[in-house]
């Protein structure tokens, strides 16, 4: 082979390799959210950034500026960078329910969750913008007029839009298009007060949007999220808890988060947990 030739296929070696870098992508490169990894650049970041103000719980490495920091295993968090990378992301067809004090609609909450946020299609004609990712979500309704005025098409302008009075599904609760309000009994599982945004920020925390270039990144990032209000914030009912625990076991969601303080243990809550567990 002549010198050209080798030097021809040298060069074309390089260019596929740096390809493969600049072309590479989330999960197999970290996420591009800025709260992810705010001050992992250069020695320099830590004279102005904190690793406090990382995602730090989801690394598999210590970050750059906790020096005296040490661990057994050499990481800071769940390795959840490297489950995302060795295994997956997550999945549209995994459900988690989140059961506490409903979800706000806050804009940026909105882009974070908006298309990360269970729909129900028992309840939903066919899409209207399908997009065909084997998934249904917001995005399928994009057409969807902002309701709620926070600039993005969610799951709330969804329940506006196709609410009406009829229970499509037969599950017994009528419109439940996106989780269900077992503190005022009706089908928008919104907060109480728009300012209490614990349970926004424990479903950011599970599924939010990931490398979307927005906030953080959720520790499944492309699950979906069914969001069940069973208390004005996170003390509830104890008969509401347990028909919220139910409900989430109706709707075959995969797993249940319950971040609440049940007022009392009654008998139809032990009944509700023992239903649970053996489903």
């Amino acid at each position: 082979m002549s010198r050209l030739v080798r030097a021809g296929a040298m060069a074309l070696a390089c260019l596929l390799i740096a390809a493969g870098t600049a072309f590479a992508a989330f999960p197999a490169d970290p996420p591009n959210d800025p709260d992810y990894a705010s001050a992992e650049g250069g020695p320099a970041d830590c004279l102005t950034k904190s690793a406090d103000a990382e995602q730090h719980e989801l690394y598999d490495f210590m970050p750059q500026c906790t020096k005296l920091a040490t661990d057994p295993e050499g990481a800071s968090g769940m390795s959840v960078n490297k489950a995302w990378r060795d295994f997956t992301a997550g999945s549209g067809a995994t459900t988690i329910a989140y059961v506490e004090g409903g979800i706000n609609w806050h804009a940026g909450d909105a882009a974070e969750l908006a298309d990360r946020v269970y729909l129900n299609a028992g309840e939903l004609p066919p899409p209207t913008t399908p997009v065909n990712d084997g998934v249904l979500s917001a995005k399928d309704y994009a057409d969807t007029p902002d309701a709620n005025a926070n600039g993005v098409v969610d799951p709330e302008d969804i329940i506006k839009r196709f609410s009406d009075g009829r229970d499509d599904d037969h599950n017994g609760y009528t419109d439940d298009i996106s989780g269900w309000d077992f503190y005022d009994h009706q089908n928008d599982p919104a907060t109480i007060d728009s300012a209490y945004d614990h349970a926004n920020s424990q479903e950011k925390q599970a599924a939010a949007e990931a490398d979307n270039g927005v906030e953080g990144a959720g520790i499944c990032p492309r699950c979906r999220v069914l969001p069940i209000k069973a208390g004005a914030e996170a003390l509830d009912r104890t008969d509401d808890l347990a028909q919220a625990w139910l409900y989430a076991a109706d709707m075959r969601a995969d797993v249940l988060v319950s971040v609440t303080a049940d007022l009392g243990y009654s008998s139809f809550m032990r009944q509700a947990v023992e239903d649970m567990w053996k489903r």
